[in-house]
């Protein structure tokens, strides 16, 4: 099962990124991702230079929004290329424009309450402001909603995908042909969950995926089912196991769960995984994958 649909306006695409959803124009593409939960970026650009950062972080409580801004607007005027200074205000978003230099940028911040997070928009126009698209935007940041299942909506770099809320992003990779992101619980990484998105599949995989599955499984993993499944109109390969658990619990036998699912997406023609070790919880039956809302 996809995610919940959301509305994106034409010509946009829909990140799902640290609880916080964003829809940007289709051109451009995430370049630089931050991991930290509690304060990091993204930037955004198109094929000429960068066009928007999305930075966010966790702050005790509600700041004085007017105090903040007319102490960032005179410490931004302290500089004498700064030109063309006009204050905007939308909705719960307060910020400015500015020139410096050869430079127009917007920014724009915002506090959410559930996250105690503060959310600034840095805008870089290369030829002209354009306000409607800078309004687009800004109204499609809103913070995503745990499921009932107890599991945060991320949606990047080709994939649609639901990890646990027990787990944080550990590691994420993006190459040519893959992408992959990888949650680990907080409780000494007892929970990994991988979720991968493979692509030039015709070049490099000459055997059934539920082969190929099998024979990429960690050493030390005990299968004890290997079905193949429909689901989604897809052909589900599906390998259940466990293996010897990590650390201390290693020493006293202790195995932990092992259960991992690949299938090709008929609709992209990439092959999609995704491996959940460690479980403590059911395991969700919700695949991942790509589709427009």
């Amino acid at each position: 099962m996809i995610g919940n649909l959301i509305t994106v306006s034409p010509g946009m695409q829909l990140y799902i990124w640290r609880h916080f959803q964003i829809q940007v124009p289709d051109h451009w593409e995430m370049l630089f991702y931050g991991k930290n939960a509690q304060a990091g970026k993204c930037t955004f650009a198109d094929r000429y230079q960068h066009r928007l950062e999305f930075t966010w972080s966790v702050v005790p409580g509600k700041p004085d929004f007017t105090r903040m801004l007319d102490d960032y607007l005179a410490e931004f005027r302290r500089d004498d290329e700064v030109t063309e200074v006009a204050k905007i205000i939308l909705g719960a978003w307060s910020g400015f424009t500015a020139r410096l230099g050869e430079v127009l940028t917007s920014r724009v911040g915002r506090f959410f309450p559930q996250d105690r997070c503060l959310v600034e928009l840095v805008f870089l126009w290369p030829e002209q402001r354009d306000v409607q698209l800078e309004r687009r935007v800004m109204e499609s940041v809103r913070e995503e909603s745990l499921t009932p299942e107890g599991n945060w909506r991320w949606r990047a770099f080709g994939m649609d995908l639901y990890a646990s809320a027990e787990c944080e992003l550990d590691q994420c990779t993006v190459q040519a042909g893959l992408a992959r992101m990888t949650f680990a619980s907080m409780k000494q990484r007892q929970r990994v969950e991988i979720f991968e998105r493979m692509g030039l599949v015709s070049q490099w995989l000459h055997r059934p995926v539920q082969e190929w599955l099998t024979l990429r499984r960690p050493l030390g993993v005990t299968v004890r089912q290997d079905v193949l499944e429909t689901a989604q109109e897809m052909e589900v390969s599906h390998l259940i196991g466990d293996q010897l658990a990590e650390g201390w619990r290693r020493l006293l036998f202790k195995r932990t769960s092992f259960d991992s699912r690949a299938w090709m997406n008929k609709h992209d023609g990439r092959l999609y995984c995704q491996t959940i070790t460690g479980s403590t919880v059911p395991v969700t039956r919700r695949l991942f994958g790509w589709e427009e809302c």
